[in-house]
């Protein structure tokens, strides 16, 4: 007579792990896909997010002031300094330094007014 043992070791076809979860929590086998959401959140992710028309009022603004800087053969740089401080210096076109520019005149924080550059 002929005993059957069963075999040692793992299942013959390696151990069973849970299926990953899918967006809806459900898992298994048969799993469903909406193909058409998945795409619909794809292409909503690669679309150029708007931007706010002050934003676009901001940009023109600093564009003017530039363009006026540029014509007076002048430019406005931003140094670091140690510890972190940020310092202003309107140069010519050259680098000859004019005049160091407080950061209040350069960033006009809540104030209609433009400030001047010279």
């Amino acid at each position: 007579m002929t005993s059957i043992v069963p075999p040692s070791g793992p299942p013959p076809f390696g151990p069973t792990a849970p299926a990953p979860p899918t967006r809806t929590g459900a898992t298994g086998f048969a799993q469903v896909f909406d193909m058409a959401a998945a795409r619909a959140r794809r292409e909503q992710a690669l679309t150029t997010p708007v931007i706010p028309q002050t934003v676009l009022q901001e940009m023109d603004s600093a564009r003017l002031v530039l363009e006026a800087l540029d014509a007076q053969g002048h430019e406005l740089r931003f140094d670091r300094e140690l510890g972190g401080r940020i310092r202003a210096e309107l140069r010519t076109v050259d680098g000859t330094a004019v005049r160091q520019v407080p950061l209040t005149e350069v960033v006009d924080v809540g104030s209609p007014d433009t400030p001047s550059a010279a």
